[in-house]
C-alpha cells in the first residue's frame, strides 16, 4: 500500500510542481554532450 501511495504522489509531483517541469523542457532543447547537470543546468560554450 505504501509504494503505490509513493507512486501516486511522484506523479502528482511530476505534473503539479514547476520546477520539474521547466526542467524536463531544459533536457529536451539541449544536447546531452552540452550540458552540465546539477543544481543549476549550465551549457558549455566552448569545449
Amino acid at each position: 500500500v505504501s509504494f503505490a501511495l509513493t507512486l501516486i504522489n511522484f506523479g502528482i509531483d511530476e505534473v503539479t510542481n514547476p520546477r520539474l517541469i521547466s526542467e524536463r523542457v531544459w533536457r529536451e532543447n539541449i544536447p546531452r554532450d552540452k550540458a552540465v547537470n546539477g543544481i543549476t543546468p549550465v551549457v558549455k560554450d566552448h569545449e
